[in-house]
């Protein structure tokens, strides 16, 4: 999906800001930790809508590599060098991401 068509859908459910003109940064109210909360954004890479973290998540998840890995695997989200990341079609997308993500800090 393009980012444009991404954005419209988006913003039926959920709040974000403007990062630049091909990034948005998503706003929810999930913590990684009693102090960070969770990055979440959509990026315009090449004209696909790709929801990711830009590894800004992984500088606070203390479970190793692989256990991150694994989870992320049962979610359908890409691990791509600290980033996790997948493809948005949908808003059910945001939500399994953020899924994955309460998984990871349950395990903390």
């Amino acid at each position: 999906m393009d980012f444009k068509t991404a954005i419209s859908i988006i913003e039926k459910e959920y709040k974000f800001r403007w990062v630049n003109k091909g990034c948005v940064q998503i706003e929810t109210t999930q913590m990684l930790d009693p102090f960070n909360s969770v990055m979440l954004a959509l990026f315009d890479n090449n004209g696909v809508a790709i929801i990711t973290d830009f590894a800004d998540n992984m500088q606070v998840i203390t479970l190793s590599e692989e256990r991150v890995q694994q989870i992320c695997k049962q979610h359908d989200i890409t691990w791509n060098n600290y980033h996790l990341e997948c493809i948005f079609k949908s808003n059910d997308d945001i939500k399994r991401y953020l899924e994955c993500l309460s998984q990871i800090t349950e395990e903390m």
